[in-house]
């Protein structure tokens, strides 16, 4: 007590009753630890004793100790310039961490003026610089991560220079992992002290790897690695990840280092992954190394643009993985493939770079990527680029690759891929894109069943582009194990009973004045409406005013007289209209007529059924028909005319035909 509250009196009494000084209390401390802990040193000389002085307390710490722990510089100095030599005081005891007085020192003073001096007195009075504590760790460990540059000359040794810590570090390494700069640029001592530049810590790092680990976000960086590499640092070295400092400065983006750090040996160097530092640059998202390497490097140090890493991949292949649509990366595709990036390697997967765009979804890419031989390539799963697409629901991929005039080109239109699956699938998108169709509908393997086709009826009539196309490459379609070019969709939509596609297709002829369809046996579109039991179909067409009503098949046949054949009022009527509407000028002619076979209709279509059997019918003979029933229903005669005669087209030159005379054939 009285040695902890300085009372000298109460001292001095109790020092009359010739107390025991060794006696230690319930933390093991003697009255020395406590003077020594409270800065008591005028009471040291009448504590001290031959045992006291190097008695430890629960801490394992000496009296010693105790004053360096609580910085209290008048204990230390007494006892390590009055008492050391008298008292036999251990300079090299250990407190249970492992730590010397020497050691705790520098943890306690790092940051203190005295420090110098008290290390001199420690090392004056015998202390070993070699000792290790619990972690391993010289007092030159601690010195160089406390960054305590004065005290290395006095500290450093032959032996502990390389001496490693628990970690695998040696002192200059701790310098490095705390970024004390001053310390590792002390090169005095490297050849003096034989320090081993290439040592290697636990991870298997060499001091230029963990250099750029740890410093790599100062600019002493470059002048710290010049050091190293002037000491002998070997550059090609390689930790337990098999990375090179190349590597690790790839990593950190060290653009700077790169220069100074590759080598022919280790620019396709491979580490764990079996990724060089060009891979490993990408990888990090580091694009300047990338840049670097690529344009300044390539040739000279011969890196390999086409090695794989563990998966199989090239730089090409990671580069499409990990692509974010920037222009950058654009740039670099563009600079990797100039360095002869092989676009056909396969990885372990047997996936193209094409594959992998079209998997990742990176349309930007494809045009960069498509080559003769890839199109059709098929990885593991049987899967060519575009399927790959269309089983990743990557549209923007799919419409890249079919509107590609090299994809379109070098693709085999024959191979055995469900392309109708992939036609749907765009339909289902909405996509509008005439290019896209023209492309997909003109191969063979594009192929719908009717069931098929009807089923997404309504896909089809809402996409104006797949109406274009198949209006302009027709279509294929299958049932009865045969497979059908459907080049007449309208013709086709008609006879399938498909009315809202008929609309569609009408619509889709838009820029066209006629309609041309015409069936390989010379029919034309309107007899097939005509023909239909459903007489909308006429309706839609001559509605459309696209239509050649006068168009005939064989043997002279019009849509007038087929329709006269077949006996079709309503659409009978609707062709005479037509008839009057392009050739008689005459409004009030035009509206007189159109009343006459609105009242007339059935004794006109009769006299014009008889009339057809023998003469073309044209608009002047409907005319006069029309005119003539409407006298004879007038007059209430029967006549086929009021004229006697009329010359009949299509007969021969002056050749009449007396509508008086029944037996005139």
């Amino acid at each position: 007590m009285a040695s902890q509250y300085n009372n000298t009196k109460l001292f001095d009494l109790l020092m009359t009753y010739n107390p025991n000084k060794n006696i230690q209390d319930k933390s093991k401390s003697t009255a020395l630890h406590i003077a020594c802990k409270y800065n008591n040193s005028k009471i040291i000389p009448y504590l001290i004793t031959l045992t006291n002085a190097n008695m430890k307390d629960i801490n394992g710490q000496t009296p010693l100790m105790v004053a360096i722990k609580e910085k209290n510089y008048e204990c230390i100095t007494m006892l390590l310039s009055d008492y050391c030599k008298e008292y036999s005081i251990d300079i090299n005891t250990k407190d249970n961490n492992g730590n010397t007085p020497l050691i705790n020192m520098i943890i306690k003073f790092n940051d203190s003026k005295e420090l110098v001096g008290l290390i001199d007195l420690l090392i004056g009075n015998g202390a070993n610089k070699d000792d290790i504590n619990h972690d391993k760790s010289t007092a030159l460990h601690i010195a160089c991560k406390y960054s305590c540059i004065n005290l290395i000359s006095k500290l450093i040794t032959l032996t502990n220079a390389n001496m490693e810590d628990k970690n695998g570090h040696t002192p200059l390494m701790v310098a490095i992992k705390e970024k004390k700069c001053e310390c590792i640029m002390l090169s005095d001592y490297c050849k003096e002290y034989s320090i081993d530049i290439n040592t290697k810590d636990n991870n298997g790092n060499t001091l230029l790897m963990n250099m750029i680990i740890k410093i790599n976000d100062l600019k002493e960086l470059v002048d710290l690695i010049d050091l190293l590499i002037k000491n002998g640092a070997n550059k090609d070295d390689v930790n337990h990840d098999k990375s090179t400092a190349l590597h690790i400065a790839c990593k950190y983006s060290c653009i700077n280092l790169i220069p100074k750090l590759i080598t022919l040996t280790n620019a396709n160097m491979k580490d764990i992954n079996g990724q060089t530092p060009l891979m490993i640059a990408y990888k990090e998202g580091n694009y300047e190394c990338v840049r670097t390497l690529l344009s300044d490097y390539c040739k000279k140090y011969n890196i390999d643009v086409n090695t794989k890493d563990n998966n199989g991949n090239t730089l090409l292949m990671n580069m499409t993985i990990k692509f974010n649509d920037s222009n950058e990366l654009v740039d670099l595709v563009d600079l990797l493939i100039k360095n002869g990036a092989n676009r056909d390697d396969v990885n372990h997967d047997r996936s193209t770079a094409l594959h992998l765009a079209c998997q990742y979804n990176h349309s930007i890419l494809l045009s960069k990527l498509i080559t003769e031989n890839n199109v059709d390539s098929k990885n593991k799963k049987g899967e060519t680029p575009l399927m790959m697409a269309y089983n990743k629901n990557n549209i923007q991929c799919i419409t890249e690759l079919l509107t590609n005039d090299s994809f379109i080109k070098y693709k085999n239109t024959k191979a055995s891929e469900n392309i109708l699956n992939i036609l749907l699938f765009i339909l289902k998108n909405n996509i509008e894109d005439d290019k896209i169709y023209e492309t997909l509908l003109k191969w063979e393997v594009c192929c719908f069943g009717l069931k098929q086709f009807k089923k997404n009826i309504n896909l089809i009539i809402k996409n104006n582009s797949f109406i274009r196309a198949i209006i302009k490459n027709g279509f294929f379609i299958h049932g009865n194990n045969n497979r059908e070019h459907v080049k007449t969709p309208l013709i086709f939509s008609i006879t399938h009973n498909f009315k809202e596609l008929t609309k569609s297709i009408l619509n889709g002829y838009q820029e066209q004045t006629i309609i041309p369809e015409i069936d390989d046996n010379n029919q034309y579109c309107l007899f097939y409406a005509i023909d239909s039991k459903d007489e909308a179909y006429f309706d839609l067409l001559i509605k459309s005013k696209k239509i050649d009503f006068e168009k005939e098949k064989g043997e002279g046949q019009t849509p007038l007289k087929y329709s006269l054949s077949l006996k079709k009022e309503t659409i009978t009527k609707a062709l005479l209209k037509e008839y009057i509407d392009k050739y008689e000028e005459n409004q009030e002619e035009k509206q007189k007529l159109t009343q006459i076979i609105d009242t007339n209709s059935y004794e006109i279509q009769k006299s014009l059924i008889e009339l057809g059997k023998k003469a073309k019918i044209d608009f002047e003979i409907i005319k006069q028909v029309i005119y003539s029933i409407n006298d004879n229903n007038n007059s209430n005669t029967y006549s086929f005319y009021n004229y006697n005669s009329y010359d009949l087209n299509g007969l021969g030159n002056n050749v009449y035909y007396d509508f008086n005379n029944k037996n005139q054939k």
